[in-house]
Order: structure tokens, then sequence, then C-alpha cells
């Protein structure tokens, strides 16, 4: 006689189709997750941070003078609490473009949701769009890009209204008239150009008129030489501006040499570095326009954070310029 099927020996096959089905779909769950794990960490794009992640912010400075540093100096001292910070690069000599690009690319690859630079200039906007593309936020220091859209906000001084401020204080002192000599900066560098151009707004609208206008890289050395060339070609000059502060430093260093300018002579820098400042008091040099760098630096990381995690921010954040002359240069014989 044919025993019956002992229970449970047979389901029917629909049945064991139906408890499958959920271990499938959890298998397949799990496996979409180890992929994507692992597209991450061979360098896939950098995921936005989640409300509770510390974004990953990292610096480029534009190369490694008196200026930079001690906006550098006032990053690494604040608190950077929620930030993942990858620290502060500094890769350059101010004019070439390539070092730069490289640590763009390098913080890229090490992750970065933003990235605050200050650029060299437009040559690297094509490395700025490709970081954008996976993600990077960016924030641009002190330097602007005029024309490009991708920056999330743009940190530092109104150079044009610096240069305007420039321009009025030594209308003042010539009283509207006279002749004038420019230490431009680095020329196509759009930060320096509109410290040039905020003097010459200003000035074309009085009796006072340009002598002469050469470029000094904004190095000391160079302006060394080109107060030389003034003294031979101008010394009947009223008044000497540079568009940089190191430049002028090296104006005062040529006329100990010689000398052959006015006792009365106006020199106006930009920047009011330290020894701007204590050559100011001093009586070797006029009057400079002051910046703010670590405040700059310490309001760019904490934009380009804010930025990270998906915050609205502020398109365009001025940190503010001011008149250094004997009155209140001893503040500034440490940067602010």
């Amino acid at each position: 006689m044919q025993q019956p099927p002992a229970k449970n020996q047979t389901q029917p096959r629909n049945h064991q189709e139906n408890h499958m089905k959920p271990l499938k779909w959890l298998a397949a769950s799990v496996l979409a997750g180890s992929l994507a794990l692992s597209m991450t960490a061979c360098g896939g794009s950098p995921a936005s941070p989640g409300a509770e992640s510390k974004p990953k912010v990292g610096v480029i400075l534009k190369t490694a003078n008196a200026y930079f540093n001690a906006m550098k100096d006032g990053i690494n001292g604040m608190p950077k609490d929620g930030i993942d910070f990858l620290g502060v690069e500094a890769p350059g000599d101010g004019k070439d473009a390539q070092p730069q690009i490289t640590a763009i690319e390098g913080m890229v690859t090490r992750g970065a949701n933003a990235i605050a630079i200050a650029p060299i200039g437009p040559q690297v906007q094509p490395a700025l769009d490709r970081a954008i593309s996976q993600g990077v936020k960016i924030v641009l220091i002190d330097n602007d890009l005029p024309g490009w859209t991708g920056a999330s906000s743009y940190i530092g001084t109104d150079n044009l209204a610096g240069g305007t401020k420039a321009g009025n204080y030594i209308n003042e002192q010539l009283k509207g008239k006279g002749t004038v000599a420019i230490m431009s900066g680095v020329p196509g560098v759009p930060a320096l150009d509109a410290r040039v151009n905020g003097v010459l707004d200003v000035l074309k609208t009085t009796g006072i008129k340009v002598v002469n206008t050469l470029a000094t890289n904004c190095d000391q050395t160079k302006g060394v030489d080109v107060m030389q060339a003034f003294g031979a070609a101008n010394p009947e000059v009223d008044a000497v501006y540079s568009a940089c502060g190191p430049p002028v430093l090296g104006a005062i260093e040529a006329r100990k040499k010689s000398d052959p300018f006015k006792t009365n002579l106006l020199l106006v820098g930009f920047d009011a570095l330290p020894d701007e400042a204590k050559a100011i008091l001093e009586g070797t040099q006029t009057a400079s326009i002051a910046q703010f760098p670590q405040k700059m630096g310490t309001t760019a990381v904490n934009t380009a954070a804010a930025a990270a995690r998906g915050d609205k921010v502020e398109a365009r954040i001025d940190t503010g310029t001011e008149v250094v002359t004997k009155d209140n240069a001893q503040k500034f014989t440490t940067f602010q």
C-alpha cells in the first residue's frame, strides 16, 4: 500500500517562489549598496555631506608671501567645529597657474566637498569647472574671476573701492592738481588691475595727471628698479602709488640709495603690510590701503563649509578696506 506523503515534504511551487522573493530583493539591495561604496572608494564624485557629517574643506592660496601667510595663520588658528579640514596649500609663485591646477585636482581626489581658493586668474577656471562637475563647491578668496559664474561666493576686498579710497586720498593731499606715477601689480590679474582703475577713475575727474605707469609683479626688488626708473624719467612727480605692498617697500629702499624726488613726495601703497605700517610711522611712506587677510580667510572657510552643507550663502562678502596714515598705523603693525 502506498504511504501518504509526509507533512511538509512537498509544497506548492508558487509558495516556494513567494518565500524566496524577499530574500532575492534583499540580496540585490546589499549588492547595489556594495557597488555604490566601491565606486566611492575608487574615486567617484564626492557626495554632499549629510546633516550629521562634517564637510571636507580645503584651502588653496595664490602664493606664500607675508600677506597670504597672514591669511594662512588666521585660518590655521580658527575654530573648525563641524568641519573636516584638509589644510592650506600655497603651491605657486603667484604667476604660474599650473601649481594651482594641480592643487585643485589633488583636493578633489582627497574628497573635498568645498574648496576656498585665491585664484591666480582665469587660467584655473577649467580645473574649477571640473571640480564643480564632481559636486565640489567653490569659494573664491581675495581674487575674483570676473565673468565666471561657478563660484558659490566671493570673499575678499572690493579692490575697486580700495583703489577709489587711494585716489581720493591722493586727490585730497595734492588738492586736485599735480602729477602721479603708478606702480601697477601683475597686469591681467583682475584684483590688482582694479586697484589701479579705482585710482584712475578718481584722478580723471581732477587736475592730477598720470605721467608714468610701470609693472612691478608685486615684487619688492622690482619696486626698487621701478622707483629708480621714475627717478630718472619723472623726478618732479608729486606722488607715487603702488598697487601692492612689497614694491612700495622697494621704493623706500631706492630712495635711500638715491633720492632725486621732492622731499614731500607722497608715497602711497596698497595692502598695509606690517612693514608698511612701520614705514608710515617712521615717515618714509605716506599712507597705504589696508586689507584684512585673516578675516578674509576665516570667513572663506566658514562660507565654504556652509555651501557644502547646502546652506544659502552670500554671493559676495566684502571684508573691507581702510586708509592707513600715521594716525592709525600702529594697529596695522600686525596683520588684521
